[in-house]
């Protein structure tokens, strides 16, 4: 079939009744066409190949501005439905997924590596011993101690 434009070619590779991923939003629009290995699709056309929720963006909003993702609301990689979608910087992109609890950086108390209990930051910032003798007591830096006093780390514990 020759397609006569290029939307025509994009949406024939396009399931409109995708997954329902999250209900607010809708059925997702599903790529079913090439999917690259880090799972987002993948459009070709002019010679490159590129991100297809890029392409439906474009398609349907005009350019994208330098320096801005198109993000996807429902998280979902190969949905190309433009409603699912916002634009936004690298620090929005992030910001969304530590939003949604997808994120891997964890802080303060729900780090991998914490060493300190809330009870026990509570208990550092109210004692008066010195910051070296906590640091000691704790297995702690001189300065890891310091930043737990002067709230730079565990901001949380209240």
């Amino acid at each position: 079939m020759k397609y006569r434009t290029l939307e025509e070619r994009f949406l024939a590779k396009v399931d409109k009744n995708g997954p329902i991923v999250r209900t607010e939003l809708g059925p997702c629009w599903t790529w079913t066409a090439f999917v690259a290995p880090h799972g987002y699709g993948m459009f070709g056309f002019s010679g490159r190949v590129w991100l297809a929720h890029r392409v439906s963006w474009v398609i349907t909003n005009g350019e994208i501005p330098d320096l801005m993702l198109v993000c996807h609301r429902c998280d979902n990689r190969i949905c190309v439905n433009t409603d699912h979608m916002f634009l936004g910087t690298h620090a929005d992109n992030a910001a969304d997924m530590e939003n949604k609890g997808r994120g891997s950086h964890r802080y303060g108390t729900d780090h991998y590596a914490s060493k300190l209990t809330p009870d026990d930051v509570r208990a550092i910032r109210a004692s008066s011993d010195t910051t070296a003798t906590l640091a000691r007591r704790y297995a702690m830096s001189h300065q890891g101690m310091r930043n737990v006093r002067d709230r730079k780390v565990y901001r949380g514990v209240t």
